[in-house]
């Protein structure tokens, strides 16, 4: 949402920093995150599944997020804050607040109690 903000109000910053929809809109994924899908989808039905792959594809994949949360903090989210209106950020907050979050259902701890008590026994 903050992205596609920055994009209306600042479309040459908004450029400059590239394609963050991605993320939020769970579209296509990154390159990193898909190779190391592909990679761990291979390796397990090869069944041949070797600590040291694994291993690299986790490392792969969360130095490619921490580069992604650093260039957020050092650069989208300052351009976001120069560039938007208290109107953009009070439309954002409305449409956030008006979103279901589904890890906050009833009942939803005593199954994941549950579920760890399954997988504990």
């Amino acid at each position: 949402m903050i992205f596609g903000k920055l994009k209306s109000r600042d479309p040459i910053a908004a450029a400059n920093i590239g394609d963050l929809e991605h993320r939020a809109s769970g579209g296509s994924k990154p390159a990193s995150t898909s190779r190391s899908g592909g990679r761990a989808s291979t390796n397990i039905s090869d069944q041949d599944l070797l600590r040291q792959t694994v291993d690299e594809i986790i490392h792969d994949f969360i130095n490619h997020e921490r580069q992604h949360m650093e260039m957020e903090e050092r650069i989208f989210f300052p351009t976001a804050l120069n560039a938007l209106r208290p109107e953009d950020w009070a439309d954002i907050a409305l449409k956030l607040a008006d979103r279901h979050d589904p890890l906050y259902q009833p009942g939803l701890e005593e199954k994941f109690d549950m579920l760890l008590r399954k997988i504990l026994d």
